[in-house]
């Protein structure tokens, strides 16, 4: 089944962040608490099954705890904490292309000397590569220059890349920073200077018809991701329609392809009809053209869920049943579903998926400031193998993009 949730052709491992929704409208509601006896499968979250004979979780290989809702993370090496020299990264889409034997990311990149308070005017994308997912990661070049954010890269089965992000690249005028790389307020214009011609930052997409902004980079059938990727100046640039179902100002995309068809996960501010962090869907039976149409109004209602959930990621199972990730505070929030995402349920309560307390290999633990963007990775054989998420240790909004192996064994 995980296969058919992504058509790539070649690589051992693909890329997972998803979120799919059938025709219906899915609901999320609160599971009961399942601290005690299972009686079924969703009381183990979908992450295992309920022995009846003995009313206990049989948790599947990558998860643990009584209701199978805790991932099974392997202590990380120094190498998986993706830092550069003044600059901070924010998350990353993965995946391994099998020719080159090397991991390919596109994270996002907070230049300038700046930190993640600056994120809306000086966030750009770049690829970086490693040959284990857990690093050590080497930058590579620029992709898409700012405004640019939150980059999620789906492969078509002929090769093609493309990426998706927030802003597409809508400055091209960006800000700069001090060079202490070490101020960080939200929104604060006090230590940057905008460069000549520079704007503010980008516009939010209003509900209706509109333009999506996507770059893509064309990959003749059986070309490895190394010898595609040629620089910015490789992938094209393009325009596709879109009918918005919300209002956004922080699109954070999703996609993932069901059936041929391509799925993209919106993320909505307020409107009459939507909250801060609700979640929208369009899809598109040709992605590289378009158009993407709504395929309802709504897909998860924020308020359904305490705290304030908010970047989900989505895998398919060995069994066919729908997870998702997010970040829900100082730890993960998952959603299951057992009928192809016409109904989620969730629970929040310990022991969570994961939390910002991180096992360094060989060294003390250490307690994260945020931990957030969780993106799921599979193996060839459907089971969870690499989770990525952003995180930061300190309170200056110095952030880095974090790799963290699950043990399947």
């Amino acid at each position: 089944m995980a296969s058919s949730a992504s058509p790539s052709a070649g690589p051992s491992f693909t890329l997972l962040r998803v979120l799919y929704v059938g025709a219906a409208l899915a609901t999320y509601t609160l599971s009961a608490d399942t601290a005690g006896a299972c009686k079924t499968d969703n009381d183990c979250q979908l992450n295992g099954v309920c022995q009846t004979s003995s009313a206990t979780c049989k948790c599947d290989p990558g998860w643990q705890g009584a209701d199978c809702g805790q991932l099974k993370l392997i202590p990380v090496p120094e190498t998986a904490f993706f830092k550069q020299a003044g600059l901070s990264t924010w998350g990353g889409s993965i995946l391994y292309d099998s020719e080159s034997k090397l991991w390919h990311m596109w994270h996002s990149e907070i230049a300038g000397n700046c930190t993640l308070s600056q994120w809306r005017t000086t966030s750009q994308i770049r690829h970086a590569t490693a040959p284990t997912p857990v690093g050590p990661w080497s930058p590579q070049e620029v992709v898409v220059t700012p405004e640019a954010h939150n980059p999620q890269v789906v492969r078509l089965k002929d090769g093609t890349l493309i990426l998706f992000d927030s802003y597409g690249g809508y400055n091209t005028h960006w800000v700069h920073c001090n060079g202490s790389h070490d101020s960080g307020i939200m929104e604060s214009r006090h230590d940057i200077m905008l460069s000549p011609g520079a704007v503010e930052p980008p516009p939010c997409n209003d509900p209706g018809p509109g333009n999506l902004t996507i770059h893509v980079l064309p990959a003749p059938g059986g070309r490895s991701v190394t010898s595609a990727v040629a620089g910015a100046a490789a992938w094209e640039r393009r325009s596709v329609p879109i009918n918005y179902p919300c209002r956004s100002c922080n699109l954070t995309p999703s996609p993932v392809f069901v059936n041929g068809t391509l799925y993209v996960l919106l993320h909505c501010d307020s409107d009459s009809k939507h909250k801060v962090c609700d979640l929208v869907m369009v899809k598109a039976s040709d992605p590289i053209h378009g158009p993407y149409e709504a395929v309802s109004e709504r897909v998860w209602d924020s308020s359904e869920a305490p705290g304030h959930p908010e970047d989900p990621g989505m895998w398919v199972d060995v069994r066919g049943n729908w997870h998702v990730l997010l970040h829900n505070g100082p730890h993960g929030l998952h959603l299951w579903s057992g009928d192809g995402g016409a109904t989620f349920h969730t629970t929040d309560k310990e022991p969570y998926p994961f939390t910002v307390n991180v096992t360094i290999a060989g060294s003390a633990p250490i307690t994260l400031a945020r931990r957030e963007r969780p993106v799921m990775v599979l193996d060839e054989k459907g089971l969870p193998s690499v989770l990525v998420t952003s995180a930061g240790t300190d309170s200056h909004d110095h952030v880095f993009t974090m790799t963290q192996m699950i043990d399947t064994s």
